[in-house]
């Protein structure tokens, strides 16, 4: 009779055990389409800040600040990434990922290494390749979402993105790249920015919503008016790089904003916002 507890022991035991793992699992797959679009978003802005960081500490600028945003956006990157593959619904979305990782690890590496003018010049050059495979990620969690759902947050943190890629060429060129590739790429993601602007401003839905536009808009005019005077050698770094600080807080504020938005009006209108641990993977 000892014996037969101890049995029935053993396997309430492991009942509870597998219930435990269960749970686990299930919590660990807790994100909805709509916040992978989201947190997919944020990899492509966090690509340039790990960059931005990397090329601050090579110039010797804010040197203790830089070495903290490079540490603190790695763990946030790894920590996306690592969330997203576990809610990862599908072979094609799982793939996508994969191949990131294998992209981020050599970008990492760049990242981490001694700064020096090779090191800033590779990792500008790696950036491209891992923020494109980044921004398909979003696309194809996307797809899984109604139509216009999540745009508007996508939108946003888009203009994150390209405060931060804006304030990384135009910290190379201060640094000394003065190669053309390094002032097109800066104008080119000025000209990304203003026509992200006009899509928000005809995207906006509410008074909320337009006075946080008209805010970012201040301060777009404002880093813009620096920026543009780069190639006179009239720019001051400092401020420049302070305002594109606040433009990427402020996009994220908005993108978060236009995410509330979006879950509102899903579970008001009873749109399931797809969980992906409530999806069977292929």
């Amino acid at each position: 009779m000892a014996q037969s507890n101890g049995l029935r022991g053993v396997c309430a035991g492991m009942l509870l055990l597998v219930s435990a793992l269960g749970s686990a699992s299930v919590s660990a797959r807790s994100l909805t389409d709509l916040d992978a679009v989201h947190q997919s978003a944020a990899e492509r802005t966090l690509v340039m800040r790990v960059a931005k960081a990397h090329l601050q500490l090579a110039a010797g600028v804010d040197r203790d600040q830089a070495r903290q945003a490079l540490t603190t956006s790695i763990a946030q990157y790894e920590k996306n990434l690592n969330q997203l593959e576990a809610n990862s619904p599908n072979s094609a979305i799982n793939q996508r990922i994969v191949k990131i990782k294998g992209l981020w690890q050599n970008y990492k590496a760049m990242a981490q290494s001694k700064p020096s003018r090779d090191s800033v010049v590779a990792l500008l050059e790696a950036s491209d390749n891992l923020l494109f495979q980044s921004d398909a990620l979003v696309r194809d969690w996307q797809m899984r979402l109604p139509q216009n759902q999540g745009e508007r947050s996508d939108l946003a943190l888009q203009q994150g993105m390209l405060s931060e890629r804006i304030g990384l060429f135009y910290a190379a060129h201060n640094y000394g790249i003065n190669e053309p590739w390094v002032l097109e790429e800066m104008n080119y993601s000025m000209q990304a920015y203003e026509k992200g602007m006009s899509q928000l401003r005809s995207a906006a839905w509410n008074d909320g919503e337009t006075r946080a536009l008209t805010q970012l808009d201040t301060q777009w005019h404002a880093a813009r008016g620096g920026l543009q005077q780069v190639t006179s050698g009239q720019a001051a770094p400092a401020l420049v790089a302070v305002a594109v600080e606040s433009l990427y807080q402020q996009s994220n504020e908005l993108g978060a904003l236009y995410r509330e938005d979006d879950r509102m009006e899903m579970l008001g209108r009873g749109i399931s916002m797809g969980l992906a641990s409530n999806v069977p993977m292929e």
